[in-house]
Order: C-alpha cells, then sequence, then structure tokens
C-alpha cells in the first residue's frame, strides 16, 4: 500500500510538493504500507514508471477552460493531452491547491522521461484514459465528498509477469 497526502490532510499542512507523512517513532507500520511524497513517483518491476499527484488538477483545469461542443469524455481527453504537451502536472496557476512555486520543477514531466501511467485522483469523474503512451487513471472517490482515493492497479505483461499495486 502506497499512502499519498493531499493538500486537504489535516496531518500534513505543506503545500505541494508534499513530504511523505511521518509517525512517531512507537507506531509500529506493517513493511507493506510505504510512505510516499506528493507527487509520487514509483517505479513497478524495474520497468513501469507511475507518476501520482494528489490533487484534483483535472477539475481545476475542466473550470479554467473553454469547451465548444465537446462531451465531458472529449474535455478529460482534451485536459490529459493538456497535461502532456505542458510537460508539466500542473500547468495552471493560481489552483485550488497550495504549491511551492520553488519546487515546481517536481511537477514537470519531460517527454523524453513520460511515466507509463499517471494517477490523477479527481472528482471529476472516474476514467482511464490511454494519452500518446501514457495512461492516464482517475480512480475515484472512496464516498460522496470526503474519504480520499482508493485503486489498485493490476499490470500484465505480454509474457505473464505482473505486478500489483495498492
Amino acid at each position: 500500500f502506497y499512502l499519498i497526502p493531499a493538500p486537504e490532510d489535516i496531518l500534513n499542512l505543506f503545500p505541494i510538493p508534499q513530504p511523505p507523512f511521518t509517525l512517531p517513532s512507537h507506531i509500529d507500520v506493517p513493511s507493506r504500507f510505504h510512505f510516499t511524497p506528493n507527487p509520487a513517483t514509483l517505479l513497478l518491476n524495474s520497468e513501469i514508471s507511475l507518476k501520482a499527484l494528489n490533487s484534483s488538477i483535472v477539475l481545476d483545469l475542466m473550470r479554467g477552460a473553454i469547451f465548444k461542443g465537446m462531451d465531458a469524455e472529449d474535455k478529460i481527453s482534451s485536459i490529459l493531452e493538456q497535461l502532456n504537451q505542458q510537460q508539466n502536472l500542473c500547468p495552471i496557476y493560481p489552483t485550488t491547491s497550495p504549491l511551492d512555486l520553488q519546487k515546481l520543477d517536481s511537477l514537470d514531466l519531460p517527454h523524453y522521461d513520460l511515466p507509463n501511467i499517471i494517477l490523477l485522483p479527481s472528482i471529476a469523474g472516474v476514467f482511464t484514459k490511454c494519452i500518446g503512451k501514457t495512461l492516464f487513471v482517475n480512480p475515484g472517490r472512496l464516498g460522496k465528498e470526503y474519504g480520499g482515493e482508493f485503486a489498485i492497479l493490476t499490470i500484465h505483461d505480454v509474457d505473464g509477469v505482473s505486478a500489483e499495486l495498492k
């Protein structure tokens, strides 16, 4: 399990990019729990790269864009294309999430090193979209308004090797 902080967390009051959660040393955490920063970069099976930003940037971009004659599916695809073209997980400012402007390079998505999967939780609706060679995933929310997000990704390659990310 990978636990990524969010700007709304009361236990991690840092702007994005956020450091991983820290717990007092007397709290024993099972080894299957991994605390990552926000955004997080993970490498699965030494081949599959995943980037996760725990912020509703998709909704921010949709609110700031003007779409004419597009349905919701096309709007989301257009927003994700913009993320790829802008080479940044947060191509607009201001956003609804607090940002540390001194560390914006941690949100970069250089074309020579695009991740295979980008996880972008949002209330904009559950989706998986392949844009170029990158799979964008919005797992949706656990509850109607609160509760955070939860995703289980199981990845199978052509050789039958699989990786599971919770």
